[in-house]
């Protein structure tokens, strides 16, 4: 049986789609917050782009909340400690709307104004499940911050907790864990979007060749993060001799991919894989580049984690966008009729 909600009269445009779950998504990743799933706060902005990475920071908010709630703690402690134990600054006096200071009702009244009405247009239409999975991630993370934040603001003093090295250090590692195993499923994710490209052929050999390639984009951008990670030296370094080496290999084998997709007339992957090279170099250029580092290291100095960070974000931008665009299908989604009123 189809889903149906109230009279609908027609269907939901890729572009309409995709603006409302970015409306959704942004509104997130601009919320004042501190570690996202034990990374630093400086990388917080470009992983909560991802719907996984959000939903795996709430549920690690709320554990870490319900254990010092079990320890005897009020409410108000316990997500004060919550804050304090994910570097969220509470101590600032900005009255700017981006600020965590910010006035709960003034920011929460953005939302309704701006966001509340593309949320309730996607719960309430059909054929866009998954669309309606990434759009909840995006709220619950939302939600969870902001209610930590009121009640945090309403502790009557600053809770003081006894220290256990052990206890604090199996939190961090959960908060690590959630964190890894959600940019894991984030990549698969990506990986099956990319493969959605082309229709899987009924010839095998043909159909691992275009996964190869596909890959093959990834796993070269990889391969150039390596290299960049050597120079900077802060992670591991190789000889010079080794990274020039490297990096004539790689350019080499760049140009023989691109030679070989041409060949194949795979335009589509041709483009991809330049898009692939392309942001991983760019956001290298973006934090060796004094006055747009920055834009990659959002709140502190940043290391390249940072940049990784950053090319994260951006492969979760293209590849959203290339799949509502291109492997989308409206004909089968329809929205209520109310929601035509407002565009």
């Amino acid at each position: 049986m189809s889903e149906t909600i109230g009279k609908t009269n027609s269907t939901i445009a890729p572009g309409e789609l995709y603006w409302s779950l970015f409306s959704i998504a942004l509104n997130t990743t601009i919320q004042p917050c501190g570690s996202i799933c034990g990374f630093e706060p400086s990388r917080s902005i470009y992983l909560r782009s991802s719907p996984f990475v959000c939903i795996a920071d709430t549920l690690g908010l709320i554990m870490r909340f319900i254990q010092h709630t079990f320890q005897g703690q009020s409410p108000f402690s316990a997500a004060r400690l919550v804050l304090r134990d994910r570097k969220y600054d509470l101590s600032t006096t900005s009255r700017d709307a981006t600020s965590p200071e910010c006035p709960q009702i003034f920011r929460f009244g953005i939302f309704i104004v701006g966001i509340a009405y593309s949320y309730v247009k996607l719960l309430a239409s059909s054929g866009i499940f998954w669309s309606k999975i990434w759009a909840c991630c995006y709220f619950a993370s939302f939600l969870t911050w902001f209610a930590l934040g009121h009640l945090a603001r309403n502790a009557p003093t600053d809770p003081i907790l006894p220290r256990n090295s052990r206890r604090d250090s199996s939190s961090v590692k959960l908060d690590l864990g959630l964190g890894y195993i959600a940019v894991f499923l984030q990549f698969l994710t990506l990986a099956w979007v990319d493969f959605a490209a082309k229709e899987p052929d009924r010839d095998l050999s043909k159909r691992y060749k275009f996964h190869g390639f596909r890959l093959g984009g990834h796993i070269i951008a990889l391969s150039i993060h390596a290299i960049f990670i050597s120079i900077d030296g802060r992670a591991f370094r190789l000889s010079s001799h080794s990274q020039k080496t490297l990096s004539v290999v790689l350019i080499l084998l760049i140009l023989g991919v691109l030679t070989t997709l041409h060949g194949l007339n795979y335009r589509y992957t041709l483009y991809s894989f330049l898009y692939s090279i392309v942001t991983a170099i760019a956001s290298w250029l973006l934090f060796i580049i004094p006055f747009s580092r920055e834009l990659v290291c959002v709140f502190g100095k940043g290391d390249y984690k940072n940049v990784l960070a950053f090319d994260f974000f951006w492969r979760i931008f293209f590849l959203s966008l290339f799949w509502y665009f291109k492997c989308y299908q409206p004909d089968r989604t329809s929205k209520p009729e109310w929601a035509t009123f407002f565009g």
